[in-house]
């Protein structure tokens, strides 16, 4: 009995020392968000109101948005109880706040007070996929985030890297994305140009409620890639890779606030796999991002000739690649394919110098893009010694990087080199040329460089349309020594027939192919804007290879299905330099009417309706005089604004 009295003493002693929230917590613990671009410098609380103080940084010019639906809530609570946005400082509520010179701003959101037993909240700006999150808000100076405990690697022994040889076998790829929360904006992860022959360009597969995935990738050889939200990834034909991604970590190594960072957050990619230990991987590839940063580039490389462009790329490749050895923890293999990546962007940068000098010498002036069309400042054309220094890199083991592709294509179609005026040529006699040609440059060891430029000639044929016949089909098969190329390239070309006949059958889905009004060029977008007669049009300039226009695609899908019925129609325009068999495989989920003009139709419209790039929208009204235009997505609530002043 004096026990049980004694314990009941306890209890409430107990609950007096328990920590309460402040009035005010400054640059509190939050578990993940879903941006880097809003900070919590503090937070007031008191029985009338809830401010939370907002620090936003993002690119000079660029616009945020604060949505009138924002909230707080209990965290972890299930309840639907929602404290509303009441009012702002420092911005206006639903509309469009551009960022200063600075690239930084300040405001204040205002909300109902909280319950006095509420510790922790979420904010939510709205329950829109791209609006700010941030979930597991500590409100008590002393709380910490609990991590979840990573899975180590299950492989004792690494095993050597894996040859470089094409296989039709599929990578399968699978895992977690630890902190995962209903909300954050992607649904899906994304995989990047995960192949040699062909791009595939960007490959979406499903994330299950718990942040788990489990798919196959077919990248035809081992292959490092860029993904979202993990980076680089390995993808091996006939393995798996496993791969954990802590959110909890991220944010926390991400935030410029935060006051609980530890030293072991950067390494917030776990891949459990054959060849490299489970953190090498991303230390590598994030040392290279950060240190080749092409804004600090463009400042070094002004003006300068060829041959000293060359001589300070080859310098700075030497600083890298001593860099990367100095990782005395690194594993042979991670060096490798740290090794591979480099040198992929070396020659990346070798091959485009007249670019990187031209876009060198408008950042330093300031010449802004509408202007850069007239500038008479040309580059000088490098020689043929030029190119000398890639025989210091090239290697085989290059070919493990996904930027090998562009490299065969830079060598393949480069006019200094004379190759690309042989296009008329046979893809046999072509590759004979090309290796006579290439042999001072690639060296010896070509082998694995000419069999996946004659795949490539191969590939383009079908991307522009130029489908095999039964004896292209025979000539195929002979021309490879791995016959299974020759059967990705038929399976292939026999898939895109396939599509396009099923493409042009699909207008019931509400996807319409057109064929280009045969017309002059001047009068294709006319022609084009007379077929939808007394409607409102939107049309978006794409490409399949443009990230930001695949984007805004899936942006607008609720505005389009909001606007079904009514007198709008979205026009979708593409060049050639969105490959045929992309184009088609792309469309069926893009609702609209859409045309694939000629190269020729698609520099006209460059040159005479100024399209600084893609995407681009213009919207036209009932009598097809142009509303409004935006270069880059402007997001949905400036597109429907527009639509509905004419519609």
């Amino acid at each position: 009995m004096k026990n049980k009295l004694l314990l009941l003493l306890i209890i409430p002693i107990f609950a007096g020392c328990a920590e309460k929230r402040p009035e005010i917590i400054e640059r509190p613990a939050f578990e993940v968000w879903n941006t880097t671009i809003l900070e919590i410098d503090k937070i007031e609380m008191n029985d009338s109101v809830t401010v939370i103080h907002f620090d936003a940084f993002y690119q000079p010019g660029l616009w945020i948005l604060i949505n009138e639906g924002t909230y707080i809530c209990e965290s972890g609570s299930g309840s639907d109880q929602r404290l509303m946005l009441t009012k702002a400082e420092g911005i206006d509520i639903g509309k469009e706040f551009y960022m200063p010179e600075s690239g930084e701003t300040s405001f204040k959101l205002f909300f109902p007070p909280l319950p006095p037993e509420v510790t922790t909240i979420d904010f939510i700006e709205s329950d829109c996929d791209n609006c700010f999150k941030i979930w597991g808000i500590e409100l008590l100076p002393n709380a910490k985030i609990a991590i979840d405990k990573i899975p180590k690697n299950t492989i004792k022994e690494l095993l050597p890297l894996p040859e470089t040889s094409f296989s039709k076998e599929p990578a399968t790829i699978s895992g977690k994305i630890l902190g995962y929360k209903e909300g954050m904006g992607y649904k899906s992860f994304r995989i990047y140009n995960a192949g040699l022959i062909f791009n595939p360009g960007e490959q979406v597969f499903p994330l299950l409620e718990d942040g788990s995935f489990k798919s196959e990738v077919y990248p035809g050889f081992p292959l490092l890639v860029n993904s979202y939200p993990f980076e680089t990834i390995f993808l091996v034909p006939g393995h798996e890779s496993s791969i954990t991604l802590d959110l909890k970590r991220k944010s926390r190594f991400e935030s410029k606030y935060r006051k609980d960072k530890e030293d072991a957050d950067s390494s917030y990619i776990f891949i459990d796999n054959q060849w490299f230990g489970p953190e090498e991987l991303s230390q590598v590839a994030r040392l290279l991002k950060s240190t080749l940063d092409y804004s600090e580039i463009f400042g070094e490389v002004e003006g300068m000739s060829p041959d000293e462009y060359s001589t300070w790329l080859m310098n700075l490749y030497n600083e890298k690649l001593n860099q990367i050895n100095s990782l005395e923890s690194m594993s042979a293999n991670a060096r490798t394919l740290g090794e591979s990546l480099l040198k992929n962007q070396i020659a990346n940068l070798l091959f485009n110098y007249r670019g990187i000098i031209n876009e060198a010498h408008f950042q330093k002036r300031n010449i802004p893009w509408e202007e850069r069309r007239n500038s008479d400042f040309l580059p000088e054309t490098p020689d043929l010694n030029y190119y000398s220094a890639m025989a210091e890199i090239m290697s085989e083991d290059m070919s493990y990087a996904s930027a090998f592709r562009d490299l065969v294509m830079h060598l393949l179609y480069n006019y200094e080199f004379g190759i690309g005026e042989i296009a008329a040529k046979s893809v046999n006699e072509t590759i004979e040329i090309f290796e006579n040609n290439m042999s001072p440059i690639i060296g010896e060891d070509k082998q694995l460089v000419l069999e996946l430029a004659k795949a490539q000639l191969f590939a383009e044929q079908i991307e522009k349309g130029k489908f095999f016949s039964d004896s292209d089909k025979e000539n195929i098969i002979n021309s490879f020594d791995n016959k299974a190329v020759a059967e990705v390239l038929i399976a292939e070309n026999d898939s895109v027939l396939a599509l396009i006949n099923a493409n042009k059958n699909a207008s019931a889905s509400g996807v319409v192919v057109n064929d280009t009004p045969q017309v002059d060029q001047d009068k294709v977008l006319p022609s084009i804007l007379e077929k939808y007669a007394g409607k409102v049009v939107v049309i978006d300039f794409w490409a399949t290879w443009c990230g930001p226009c695949v984007y805004a695609m899936e942006q607008m899908k609720p505005l389009k299905e909001k606007l079904k019925g009514q007198d709008v129609v979205f026009v979708y325009l593409t060049g050639e330099t969105s490959p045929i068999g992309a184009w088609n495989k792309a469309i069926p989920e893009i609702k609209g009417e859409h045309y694939r003009v000629s190269d020729a139709q698609w520099q006209y419209w460059y040159e005479q309706l100024k399209i600084e790039g893609v995407p681009t929208f213009i919207i036209f009204d009932k009598e097809s005089k142009q509303k409004d235009r935006y270069t880059g997505f402007p997001g949905i609530y400036t597109i429907e604004a527009s639509i509905n002043s004419v519609i």
